[in-house]
């Protein structure tokens, strides 16, 4: 007996002492509290209470800055040359070319009809413009459809000009003509500047945008005239470079007028052209002498904006009898509403004082819209809004 119960301590000695599982009261205090957070975390969520939603710190936003314009969408300058902002696309691709053919008869004018309007635009019925091109008006060239003299001395620059509005009752009134540019590339920008501008705004156009003849014939039906930018050359070329097809000083004139032709076919229907930089080519009057002497062949006008001082396009126009007008004001500066009021009521006191000035801005977003609250009260102050092709200069 005695062999028996120590041979049972033994074998309970041997084997693994396996303690007797109990539950620590902290582990059970633990799960509690964890019970609890949990329940409180499920009911704010139920209830969808949001007076808490975690540590917060309240910081004070200092003033937006001005942001200058991107070169990409104004003219350059001669003395204050800019370097150009990168863009989301570094290519271009271009349109295909128009297709003209001459023995096809060229659309009959339709009847004015009154354009659609925007709610802040005047009440006043806005007659459209007849469609482009008009007969006689266009013949084909080496890339597309070209601008011509008519048979009866018909001219682009006042066939296609949207009429000046002039009276007895306002011609010896103040009068501002404005271009708004850097259409046809973007078309929320295009859009709004055709709808809510008014009319007598004249709308620039680059030469690389798609379906440019369905812009323009928008805009006119819309009450608009337009003008087409000419890319030429800035003085930081090419690390500032206006595009494909850009005149250049450096190229032969045979070579800059085959541009020019290619430039000039994107669409029909423009009054005349604007340079788009050019701050070095408009210098350069061996270069620009032949454009100007084919614009004049044309029958178009020319639109310097003014941005450089060194610019031979007035003496040149003069000397060629080509039609002409200059830029006075940028009226966008920087994408500001305070800049852009202050540059439109320094544009109104000037044209007070000389009597006919031409402003020119970019189809942003912030420019259309003080524009067009500017507008608005132009007939109160006495100021008559004019087409820039009114402010035209017999050269």
């Amino acid at each position: 007996m005695a062999s028996s119960s120590t041979a049972s301590t033994e074998k309970r000695r041997l084997l693994p002492n396996m303690a007797t599982s109990r539950v620590s009261p902290l582990a059970v205090g633990a799960f509690a509290v964890a019970l609890s957070y949990a329940a409180i975390i499920l009911w704010l969520w139920a209830s969808g209470n949001p007076s808490y939603i975690g540590p917060q710190q309240v910081l004070e936003l200092s003033a937006e800055p001005a942001i200058p314009a991107p070169d990409i969408l104004r003219s350059g300058t001669a003395d204050d040359p800019i370097a150009p902002e990168p863009l989301e696309e570094t290519s271009i691709s271009l349109p295909p070319p128009l297709s003209l053919e001459p023995a096809d008869p060229a659309p009959e004018p339709r009847p004015p009809q009154e354009a659609p309007r925007s709610a802040n635009q005047p009440t006043a019925a806005v007659a459209a413009l007849p469609p482009a091109p008009l007969p006689g008006l266009i013949a084909n060239g080496p890339h597309g459809p070209l601008p011509v003299i008519g048979s009866a001395g018909q001219r682009a620059s006042t066939a296609y000009a949207r009429p000046s509005g002039l009276t007895a009752a306002n011609v010896r009134l103040p009068r501002v003509a404005l271009v708004v540019g850097g259409l046809g590339i973007s078309e929320t920008a295009t859009r709004n500047a055709i709808e809510k501008l008014p009319p007598e705004i004249t709308l620039s156009f680059a030469p690389y945008g798609r379906n440019l003849q369905s812009w323009i014939n928008k805009a006119r039906a819309a009450g608009h005239e337009v003008l087409l930018e000419l890319p030429m050359e800035p003085y930081d070329y090419p690390a500032n470079d206006p595009g494909p097809y850009t005149l250049l000083t450096s190229l032969s004139a045979a070579d800059n007028l085959d541009r020019l032709a290619w430039l000039m076919s994107r669409f029909t229907g423009y009054v005349g052209v604007t340079s788009y930089q050019g701050a070095k080519f408009t210098s350069d009057k061996a270069a620009m002498e032949p454009v100007l002497e084919a614009l004049e062949s044309r029958g178009v006008m020319y639109v310097d904006p003014g941005t450089s001082r060194r610019s031979t396009a007035p003496e040149l126009a003069q000397e060629l009898g080509l039609p002409w007008t200059k830029g006075n004001r940028s009226v966008d500066p920087t994408r500001t509403p305070r800049a852009i009021d202050e540059a439109l009521f320094a544009l109104r006191q000037q044209a007070s004082q000389n009597g006919v000035v031409v402003g020119l801005g970019t189809a942003f977003p912030v420019t259309i819209e003080r524009i067009q609250k500017w507008t608005e009260n132009l007939g109160q102050d006495d100021i008559v809004l004019i087409p820039v092709s009114a402010t035209a200069i017999d050269g």
